[in-house]
């Protein structure tokens, strides 16, 4: 027994309201800008990338160096204990 499905209800309408106009606003008119002072620009100058890589470099060299004297050193008194 398959039941009935049951009537829609009838929906109830909302009163519309009247809409209230808006005061028109008056446009204010623009005043001309008084002219600001200008900063002067400070150029600075760019930094090549050359800098950094021999930065890098002398770097790595620096180090280099430091670990095989440091195996120099070892291996001289190791040698003569």
């Amino acid at each position: 027994m398959a039941r009935a499905k049951a009537a829609p209800k009838p929906k109830k309408e909302k009163p519309v309201k009247a809409k209230k106009e808006k005061p028109v606003k008056a446009k204010k008119e623009k005043t001309p800008k008084s002219p600001k002072p200008v900063k002067p620009r400070v150029v600075k100058p760019k930094v090549k990338g050359d800098l950094y890589t021999v930065i890098l470099l002398l770097t790595f060299l620096a180090l280099t160096t430091a670990c095989v004297f440091f195996y120099l050193n070892n291996a001289f008194h190791t040698a003569h204990i």
